[in-house]
């Protein structure tokens, strides 16, 4: 199902688009919350910090402000327990998604015309840890939507005509996606990664969609829907926004969350694996389970990563790999946290049969980083640049919002993006050496390749 917000690859659905996916998307930036709202000035940039508020028990409302554009955004997300099969995974996915195809009371025709008339959007999505559902309109039309979004939450109808619907526009996508290189790299990263049977390896797969009911639907959404949530609310919001949220959200089911046993990864013993897929491109797709966030030595490994491969073309990959080979147009390594790991990924498209070498030249840049001190005007750009990221960053109060979110259920301590900060003023190049030997280690990436 298609992605709405995302970090990786941003782009927007159309007016009152009400099928496809919400992508919370992960960068690694720490936010938390304190119970009374503040700001800290850092050098003449703000980094915003959250209100937090109850609605009940097991429902809270967190508020990012941004009064200069004519937009609210707001999403809520409930942890869904450990899903315990890919067929569970399935009907999770397909949960969310048709959220929007109707409620007890409401056809779906009648939900899109009223999202098209306001110019809204209803985004339902399963990520790997969490269900989610999103609206983003214009502030004068949120509280004429907030109870629908009430209604699609307590009462979605979840019929077979609904799923059968759904069913079809899935299918549709999934034989697309599975023409992409990366896609194949990435549902097979996942299995050398973790495991067959982990989680975070389940995919959707013809059968399991052809034979789900829409009674699988309802079962998951009775046992899961529930747990301890979050409402994030971000843009131009007003104290009625609030006060209407808590009186309209007050009523939501609300279940404590059982105590679920981590899965256990089996990663692969194979390190490196080979996908036969015709097309004018290969793919390239890296992936190794690092430190978690609350390690000591976490910032220093994301400032790191961002020297390795991030978001700006002075990056040792961009260099080697694009600039100098010219194997491909843009090459970027990412961490993304989640609830029971934390990864770090490569991913490529390179000039069909470059594939290999380009493979080489990523572990090369990672030995190096090892053993050879960043120097003192590279550092100083790294930092420059990705201080640079992170002002953009939280210049973005929708992004902080989801972020924030994401690291609420994380439970990370709000002083940690003050300690980001700090931490790029402050990380040698010795540092980064010592964590580059101690945390990233080339043998450990697990590698795909597609079109080889």
């Amino acid at each position: 199902m298609g992605s709405w917000c995302s970090t990786r690859n941003g782009g927007h659905q159309p007016r009152g688009h009400v099928r496809g996916s919400w992508n919370v998307a992960s960068v690694c930036l720490i936010v938390t919350v304190f119970p009374i709202r503040w700001e800290h000035v850092f050098k003449n940039w703000v980094i915003p910090q959250p209100s937090l508020y109850d609605i009940h028990h097991h429902l809270k409302l967190l508020v990012v402000e941004d009064k200069r554009k004519e937009v609210v955004q707001m999403v809520f997300s409930s942890p869904a327990g450990l899903l315990e099969d890919r067929r569970t995974h399935t009907a999770a996915k397909f949960l969310m998604a048709m959220l929007t195809e109707g409620t007890q009371d409401k056809e779906k025709a009648v939900i899109t015309d009223q999202l098209d008339r306001c110019g809204a959007m209803l985004l339902g999505s399963m990520t790997k840890d969490r269900f989610t559902l999103g609206l983003k309109t214009m502030p004068k039309y949120f509280l004429e939507l907030l109870p629908l979004f009430a209604e699609v939450l307590a009462k979605p109808s979840l019929t077979e005509e609904g799923l059968a619907r759904q069913k079809k526009v899935t299918q549709q996508q999934l034989s697309i996606a599975k023409e992409s290189p990366l896609y194949l790299a990435n549902e097979k990263i996942n299995t050398l990664l973790f495991g067959k049977d982990h989680p975070y390896s389940y995919t959707m797969e013809e059968e399991d969609i052809s034979s789900l009911q829409a009674s699988d639907l309802r079962a998951l959404y009775e046992a899961r829907a529930w747990y301890p949530g979050v409402v994030a609310l971000s843009g131009k919001v007003d104290k009625a926004m609030i006060e209407a949220i808590q009186k309209s959200l007050v009523n939501l089911p609300s279940k404590a969350k059982p105590s679920f046993p981590s899965p256990t990864s089996q990663p692969s013993q194979e390190k490196r694996c080979f996908i036969d897929k015709e097309g004018p491109q290969s793919a390239l797709f890296l992936e190794t389970e690092i430190i978690e966030l609350t390690h000591p030595d976490y910032f220093a490994l994301y400032i790191l990563n961002y020297l390795l491969g991030g978001p700006y073309l002075g990056s040792r990959l961009m260099g080697n790999i694009r600039e100098e080979k010219g194997h491909t147009y843009g090459i970027n390594s990412w961490t993304h946290p989640h609830s029971y790991a934390t990864i770090l990924g490569i991913t490529a498209q390179v000039k069909k049969g470059f594939a290999e070498e380009t493979y080489r030249a990523v572990c090369s840049e990672i030995k190096r980083l090892q053993e050879e001190p960043i120097s003192t005007e590279e550092l100083k750009t790294v930092k420059e640049n990705l201080k640079s990221t992170l002002r953009t960053w939280c210049d973005n109060k929708e992004a902080i919002a989801s972020m924030f979110m994401s690291y609420y259920f994380l439970g990370i301590d709000f002083k940690r993006l003050d300690q980001l900060y700090k931490k790029v003023e402050e990380v040698t190049p010795q540092e980064l050496q010592r964590v580059a030997k101690e945390h990233l280690d080339s043998e450990k990436l697990y590698c795909v390749i597609v079109n080889k």
